[in-house]
């Protein structure tokens, strides 16, 4: 009887126990169903901050900073070549996954044509939902922002990711975009393949031509007007970034006005040049 007794016991124990292993149980959460939350940006973002050696910075410790900071993004002087390229931010593979999650959405959203209204691009955004999205920001917070600190000696803690999106060039659609200023204090852009003819970006002060292998990123001041060379053949898929920095007045928006004013004749006139490229590692 007390044997009975003894396996009943064992015998509820281990229903128990099973039972609570299969209620605690979750399945993985799909890569494309996870939420980057601001907190977790934020303390990424502070491990960034804790591991950065700036030798000088401009801190925003008052206003005249800010001011300075404004006038170095804005004056086309002082801010010519300050530009970075980053080889092999993303491998082919992991280009080759975001093309292809791209082209998915596009069939089920279209691709937009209308988002950006003065320079309009072939575009959709990647937002939270995309499976790529967490990749795609923290490489932004790990690569990218660190290059930007040091190419303008900036605190870190005062960029902001403003928007990315995924555009497309192709011969039965848009194959170029003319010259022009982004909306924003910094910008990159990621080239996602390399297998089509023409291309590039083209920087207005450099007379340069950049061509990009698959994988490449380029980060440079937002403010420098540059354009999308017309593609001859094939499909151009690249990332583009608009990251700013948090604002205490409007200093910048001051700057932007003067010196969009003296250069407001911004032509495409040269499109012959369009062909002329150059390898990075010659400038």
């Amino acid at each position: 009887m007390k044997l009975i007794c003894v396996l009943s016991v064992i015998l509820l124990l281990l229903i128990i126990y099973f039972y609570n292993i299969e209620e605690s149980y979750e399945a993985p959460i799909p890569i494309h169903k996870q939420q980057i939350y601001i907190d977790s940006l934020n303390d990424y973002h502070q491990n960034i901050i804790k591991n950065n050696n700036q030798k000088k910075g401009l801190y925003y410790s008052n206003k005249s900073d800010e001011y300075e900071l404004c006038k170095l993004l804005y004056d086309p002087n002082k801010r010519q070549k300050k530009i970075s390229l980053i080889p092999k931010f993303f491998t082919k593979d992991e280009c080759q996954i975001i093309i292809k999650e791209a082209e998915e959405y596009a069939n089920s959203n279209k691709w937009s044509v209308n988002r950006h209204k003065e320079y309009p691009t072939t575009d959709n955004e990647i937002t939270k939902k995309w499976y790529s999205y967490n990749k795609i920001v923290y490489s932004i917070y790990d690569k990218i922002i660190p290059e930007i600190v040091k190419l303008f000696e900036i605190n870190p803690q005062i960029v902001s990711v403003n928007e990315i999106f995924i555009s497309k060039y192709s011969m039965n659609g848009q194959k170029k975009l003319r010259t022009h200023r982004d909306g924003s204090e910094f910008s990159f852009i990621i080239a996602l393949n390399d297998d089509y003819s023409g291309g590039g970006t083209k920087f207005e002060n450099l007379n340069k031509t950049i061509q990009f292998n698959t994988g490449d990123c380029l980060v440079f001041c937002g403010q420098e007007k540059h354009k999308g060379i017309k593609i001859t053949s094939g499909t151009r898929y690249i990332i583009a970034g608009f990251l700013g920095i948090i604002k205490n007045d409007d200093f910048c928006d001051k700057w932007a006005q003067v010196y969009t004013n003296l250069s407001e004749s911004e032509s495409d006139d040269d499109e012959q040049n369009d062909d002329f490229s150059t390898n990075w590692n010659k400038y």
